[in-house]
């Protein structure tokens, strides 16, 4: 009886450590303000523009591997009502490791803008604050010039 206790306890205690390994979840936070260009910008949690209004709706997208001819999207989702977003990522090394990542963000009536950055870390005090224009918009999911390069020649 004794060892069947320990033996479910050890399994416990793996599942419970394996579940906090880095890359099993991470959270993208951030908030997408209205501005004169369009930018993406890695800020500290007290930056004040966090606290000015937001655009509700905006659509931010991140696709890692974004060199590759098929960039893979590993997140999507649009901001709250006061420009907020929190995605969940859930590929290995989002938030720690030394990658690249592409992120998008769009909103109809505003400039779309992107820039390839490290991801904040992980349960971080920072966060992405993107900044949209206004402008003309297109839809983020658009195959780049690229991309369309090399399936025409497939």
């Amino acid at each position: 009886m004794f060892r069947i206790a320990c033996n479910i306890l050890i399994g416990a205690l793996t599942i419970i450590s394996l579940s906090t390994l880095p890359g099993c979840g991470y959270t993208l936070r951030g908030k997408v303000v209205r501005g004169e260009t369009s930018s993406i910008e890695m800020v500290h949690e007290i930056d004040s523009r966090l606290k000015g209004p937001g655009i509700m709706n905006a659509e931010v997208m991140v696709r890692r591997d974004p060199k590759s001819p098929h960039p893979e999207m590993v997140g999507r989702t649009r901001t709250g009502d006061e420009g907020s977003f929190a995605m969940n990522i859930s590929q290995f090394g989002a938030g720690w490791m030394e990658e690249q990542w592409l992120v998008q963000a769009g909103m109809t009536g505003f400039t779309n803008t992107q820039q390839m950055s490290k991801l904040p870390p992980s349960g971080g005090k920072w966060q992405l604050l993107i900044t949209l224009a206004p402008g003309q918009s297109s839809p983020l999911d658009q195959p780049d010039q690229i991309t369309q390069e090399i399936d025409r020649y497939k």
